[in-house]
């Protein structure tokens, strides 16, 4: 079931879709070009690939499938993360064993939208304890989160692992935000709850 909230209207609304992928709770959402990205994962239609990009364009609230690279698509020892790197779509899927990761790779999208354009910039090697991907940062260096609570930044040009902070791994967290000007059209509004008991809200 998905709702989208709009402010205009000050409601929810239902959106039909047909989606045969599960979004998990854990996959981190990636903003691009007005439109949300998450990995999506198969696990019941043995005809579908076993994960793929599932898209949520926000101007006319319509759900599409991206591919993913080919050699990711049917891989049952992989977590991928999605996130934006240089203004592209990226994907940094994880090669598990045992639970534990051993090695990780950074594909891009370089042109939106063709799943033909997936591009493998480079790989990383020996990264056991590495719980997750938080972020690119601008100098191209990866943030990763680990098992012990490091965040954790690896220079691919010179292959360096660098502890940055110890907290907790589900608060590592990094966006870049645009400022811009929100115009409504009316006032705000908010729904508050009739205590009369009848069940009906007011304004």
């Amino acid at each position: 079931m998905v709702e989208v909230y709009t402010m205009r209207r000050g409601c929810w609304g239902m959106i039909t879709n047909d989606l045969k992928y599960v979004i998990r709770e854990q996959s981190a959402c990636a903003f691009l070009n007005g439109v949300c990205h998450w990995i999506g994962y198969n696990s019941l239609e043995r005809d579908e690939p076993r994960h793929a990009t599932v898209a949520f364009n926000l101007g006319n609230e319509v759900f599409v499938q991206m591919t993913v690279p080919d050699c990711l698509v049917w891989d049952d020892f992989i977590d991928i993360s999605l996130t934006v790197f240089d203004g592209m779509l990226s994907l940094v899927p994880c090669k598990k064993w045992l639970w534990e990761e051993t090695s990780c790779s950074v594909w891009v999208m370089k042109e939106y939208g063709v799943g033909e354009s997936w591009t493998k910039l480079f790989h990383i090697e020996h990264v056991e304890g590495i719980q997750r991907l938080v972020a690119f940062r601008e100098n191209n260096e990866v943030l990763l989160a680990g098992e012990d609570g490091e965040l954790i930044s690896y220079d691919p040009n010179t292959n360096n692992w660098d502890c940055k902070l110890f907290g907790d791994v589900d608060s590592f967290y990094l966006d870049t935000f645009v400022e811009s000007l929100v115009l409504l059209s009316e006032a705000d509004r908010v729904l508050v709850e009739n205590t009369s008991g009848n069940g009906e809200g007011e304004y």
